[in-house]
């Protein structure tokens, strides 16, 4: 489970819309929460510091940043009061620096095993497109990275009269072991945000077509034999998680896991439509995932159907909230 999870605040409301996932997450699993509020001189401030040193008469910056900590931690103050945080161990934490820099640093220094962002922030950026530290951090972050979009409402599941709840997790793979390295963090969050039942994660690969138009038959036989390995390969995975999730007999939720191949021409389309269609998740339930998640990069940073560039168009496309993964062991 999660015991360290870090929030990163702007000061924006875009930004405390991860307040509640985190504190969701944080309840499922008994985790501490730690607000982190990067603060800065004011860019404003920059061309009348530089006039005061032209006339000699300098204005100290550090009492410039000593004034923007204290509002931080004001606002942290603010911010603990939330009723979503009811409950929960909270560490306010104030750093000065580079945002990015200063995000990604915090979490090596505090030993965060999982961060919780919105994908806008300050700036107000556009609709289907990532702010600039939220893409920065999703790149370079060594721990999981749940990154909030829109559609924040698919994660925060309501539960029902009979208080079982739980959020469906789709997982891309793509047979590489860089790849399996969102397992686990999706797992965990999978058994954090079910309610009074199991955690649903639902494994999916996609198989990208050579090309558009009639296959050959030598195509169609080597796609077949994919289909075959592939299904080998993600019943596989389905054990591997069972037999985990059947050693902490005793502990709930447990996990529904299922799995299935799709196959199309473009495989960043092919993830977001199954994630935004439900495929995987049966014809007669209105269930809807409420995350997709996947790695950074693929079979050794290579192609496969390379996962990492697939990442980058996902992020920059999909409406749902992502868990990014970035493989301990890839190089940089």
């Amino acid at each position: 489970m999660f015991q360290r999870i870090l929030v990163p605040l702007d000061g924006s409301t875009r930004s405390e819309q991860a307040i509640p996932v985190a504190a969701l997450i944080a309840h499922g699993c008994g985790a501490t929460l730690i607000l982190l509020r990067v603060a800065n001189v004011p860019k404003e401030y920059g061309f009348y510091l530089f006039e005061s040193y032209i006339a000699q008469t300098p204005i100290l910056i550090d009492q410039v940043l000593n004034e923007e900590q204290d509002k931080a931690r004001n606002y942290l103050d603010i911010v603990q009061q939330m009723p979503e945080l009811a409950g929960i161990q909270v560490e306010p934490l104030v750093l000065n620096g580079a945002e990015a820099q200063t995000i990604l640093e915090a979490t090596e220094q505090q030993h965060v095993d999982l961060m919780v962002m919105s994908g806008h922030g300050h700036n107000g950026f556009k609709s289907g497109t990532l702010g600039s530290v939220a893409m920065k951090v999703t790149r370079h972050s060594n721990c999981p990275v749940l990154v909030l979009r829109q559609e924040q409402a698919r994660l925060i599941s309501v539960q029902t009269s009979s208080n079982v709840s739980m959020v469906p997790i789709l997982v891309a793979l793509d047979g590489s072991t860089f790849a399996e390295a969102v397992l686990e963090p999706a797992t965990t969050l999978a058994q954090a945000l079910a309610i009074g039942g199991p955690g649903r994660l639902h494994l999916l690969e996609v198989l990208r077509l050579p090309h558009q138009g009639t296959l050959t038959q030598q195509e169609r036989g080597a796609i077949a034999r994919y289909r075959t390995e592939t299904s080998h390969y993600l019943n596989g995975v389905v054990s591997k998680i069972t037999q985990k999730d059947d050693q902490k007999a005793g502990q709930t939720p447990h996990l529904d896991v299922t799995w299935s191949l799709e196959q199309g021409h473009d495989v960043a389309e092919t993830l977001i439509h199954a994630a935004t269609e439900g495929i995987g998740l049966g014809e007669d339930t209105n269930e809807e995932y409420g995350v997709l998640a996947l790695a950074t990069h693929g079979r050794g940073g290579l192609q496969r159907w390379a996962v990492g560039s697939t990442t980058d168009r996902v992020i920059k496309s999909s409406e749902l909230p992502l868990l990014i993964v970035r493989p301990a062991h890839m190089g940089e």
